[in-house]
């Protein structure tokens, strides 16, 4: 397991709360593509890899936690977190004491890099909707896809774009990567755009 990031004072710090947890942990000192130093905080070995879920999970409550997340930290501990997946898009199955990972075939997961104050938007409009990010865009890419015409003159490179990555219906995505290809828009570019097509009484 690794944690990375930029500061190297964040990178010492997190280090000396692993070694306080008794983890068998490092720094590794590397550089990305774009020149920039990173720093990467190992936890290695099965001991150290296992101990972290006990801690991290010690004083939760029965809601306050990602199931998924807990299972799959816990799952080769000596007393794993079980619990059945019950949403309509299951993730797993318990069978025979195991954790079995479901795959979704309707979904995709899908990574490009948009803009940051379009997120945080789109995040207080989830909020307020009990809705989720991705099912905002999708509703937003739907609609927008089903106009005659698009202001894709309005279409400017955000210059606060960071890397977003979720999921996406499988058909939808399809059919938005032949819009993009036949116009030659980058993906990223619809997503942003698709917002203000977004109908929030139909998301």
């Amino acid at each position: 397991m690794n944690v990375t990031s930029a500061s190297e004072s964040f990178a010492i710090k997190l280090l000396e709360v692993f070694h306080s947890w008794d983890l068998n942990s490092d720094i590794k000192q590397h550089i990305s593509q774009n020149g920039n130093t990173i720093y990467r905080i190992w936890v290695r070995g099965k001991i150290s890899l296992q101990r972290p879920s006990g801690i991290i999970y010690n004083y939760t409550g029965n809601d306050d936690f990602i199931i998924s997340k807990r299972i799959s930290m816990t799952q080769h501990n000596e007393h794993p977190f079980y619990c059945e997946d019950l949403s309509e898009n299951s993730k797993w199955r318990i069978i025979g004491n195991k954790i079995v990972h479901v795959s979704n075939s309707n979904r995709i997961s899908f990574r490009t890099n948009v803009s940051k104050r379009i997120l945080e938007e789109l995040k207080k409009l989830a909020l307020k909707h009990n809705t989720k990010i991705n099912h905002l865009i999708e509703n937003g890419l739907t609609n927008m896809l089903l106009q005659d015409e698009l202001p894709l003159n309005q279409i400017t490179k955000s210059m606060d774009r960071i890397q977003y990555k979720t999921t996406y219906d499988k058909e939808l995505l399809l059919t938005l990567k032949a819009f993009a290809k036949e116009r030659d828009i980058y993906i990223n570019e619809l997503i942003e755009l698709c917002v203000q097509y977004i109908d929030i009484k139909k998301s």
